[in-house]
């Protein structure tokens, strides 16, 4: 027995250098290694391919709408998918990877259904950190970089991502720039189209103490501007818990069919930024 222990003990002692090393690695791996995208994804080229679905946008001046998910809850898999199929419609989700899994939270089969229906996957960081301003340059391209990896797994190619709890610096967007063509941020603000910076996408994010009269009301601002907007429209958990980022699926029902009797184009936001700045470019060589 007690040459069993001595043997379990000097085995602990083996693997846990091992371990120790394989962490310094990843870390290293993270912050040294670019990401190697496949040829007609590649970010750097003008000619990427935002959107991981077959949805083209042909845009003649036209308002759109993009109905975005954050966080990967699992009400926006049981109560908001539903909705959407009813309504033929499609959305974006933001992804932190490293809730994916666990309770509350939508799965890996759940998020590339959601692919396979023509969503469109976006980034979200691995662990959501909302305090940026305490974390470091290489502690945020861990984030950044991490999710990237991660969505990359699953053979899932986000090319936008969406900063946790909207609150963006400096050292966020060069490490966005770096990986991704877009950065999107929770302000409130309608985007303008064509648009004039990927890197400053806004939205509305529905909370606990919407109505559907606020959501009216947005509609008709977009419908009524005289210029060509983009309306992002950004949902969190749909259930009946009260938190301040919920709807209750009533109210979501409401709002996805107001959305549907406004008219307004529906799209994902990837061929928005990638179609429509080419096709401004052909409207305007016409033209002159």
């Amino acid at each position: 027995m007690k040459q069993t222990k001595v043997q379990l003990n000097y085995a602990g002692w083996l693997v846990l250098p091992i371990i120790v090393v394989g962490l310094i690695l990843e870390l290293l791996w993270l912050n040294i290694r670019p990401v190697v995208w496949p040829q007609s994804t590649q970010p750097a080229q003008t000619s990427r391919v935002l959107s991981q679905t077959d949805q083209q946008l042909e845009w003649q001046g036209q308002d759109l709408i993009t109905l975005w998910f954050d966080d990967a809850w699992e009400s926006q898999y049981t109560a908001g998918l539903p909705v959407l199929q009813q309504h033929q419609l499609t959305a974006a989700l933001a992804v932190p990877t490293g809730h994916i899994g666990f309770p509350a939270y939508m799965t890996w089969p759940q998020i590339n259904r959601l692919k396979f229906l023509g969503w469109e996957i976006t980034a979200h960081s691995r662990h959501h950190p909302c305090e940026i301003e305490q974390l470091t340059p290489a502690q945020i391209k861990q984030e950044t970089n991490g999710a990237l990896l991660d969505l990359l797994q699953y053979q899932i190619h986000p090319q936008i991502y969406v900063v946790p709890c909207g609150r963006t610096n400096q050292w966020v967007e060069q490490a966005v720039k770096l990986q991704y063509a877009a950065l999107r941020t929770t302000e409130g603000e309608f985007n303008p189209l064509p648009i004039p910076d990927p890197y400053a996408l806004g939205g509305f994010s529905l909370e606990i103490n919407t109505r559907i009269e606020q959501v009216e009301e947005w509609l008709t601002q977009l419908q009524q501007n005289p210029q060509p907007q983009w309306l992002i429209l950004i949902f969190h958990q749909i259930d009946n818990s009260g938190e301040q980022y919920s709807i209750t699926p009533h109210l979501y029902q409401e709002i996805i069919q107001a959305v549907k009797d406004s008219g307004v184009q529906v799209v994902n936001p990837g061929p928005v930024i990638m179609n429509l700045n080419q096709q401004t470019q052909i409207i305007s060589q016409t033209q002159d």
